[in-house]
């Protein structure tokens, strides 16, 4: 009963980091990619650009979740040494672009989810950014690290100033 308590908060922590509802998107961001990066060597690197501030609970989660798979492909595939992924805010969207220096691939041959499931991160990375609104890019070559980002639309009114994590009712 232990093991399976601690395995369920495990897997309620990944789906919705504390993180994420108590300091933001950024923090995150930041915490995940060190957890999962550093310790395999790849050096992590976070930056921020314009305005910083808080979204709305579902673009949130979307954006992380988008980052959450970018991670997890540099983890699994790279071979990277170094990541950078910048956060840039601007008036009407918000750009995340995550950057590695690994092996790359070749974009072009994931063009679905293959049944050995090969593509599924990069097909569910562009869903998210696309349930958004947003619009999600994917560069790489072999050879030549991978670059993902995702433009999302935002907005600066009212509602952005609420706090709108879980349990603020």
């Amino acid at each position: 009963a232990v093991q399976v308590h601690g395995e369920i908060s495990r897997l309620i922590a990944d789906l919705r980091p504390v993180l994420l509802d108590t300091l933001g998107l950024v923090p995150a961001i930041r915490k995940y990619a060190e957890v999962n990066l550093r310790p395999l060597g790849i050096n992590v690197l976070v930056e921020t650009k314009g305005n910083e501030q808080r979204l709305p609970s579902e673009v949130e989660a979307g954006l992380f979740r988008f980052a959450q798979g970018a991670i997890g492909n540099i983890a699994q595939h790279s071979r990277a040494k170094n990541t950078t992924i910048l956060l840039e805010f601007g008036d009407d969207e918000l750009l995340v672009r995550i950057r590695d220096d690994g092996v790359g691939f070749d974009v072009s041959k994931i063009t679905g989810v293959e049944e050995g499931g090969r593509g599924r991160g990069v097909f569910s990375m562009k869903e998210r950014v696309a349930l958004l609104g947003g619009a999600c890019k994917i560069e790489s070559q072999p050879g030549q690290g991978a670059t993902v980002q995702a433009r999302v639309p935002i907005s600066r009114g009212a509602e952005n100033a609420e706090n709108k994590s879980f349990g603020s009712r």
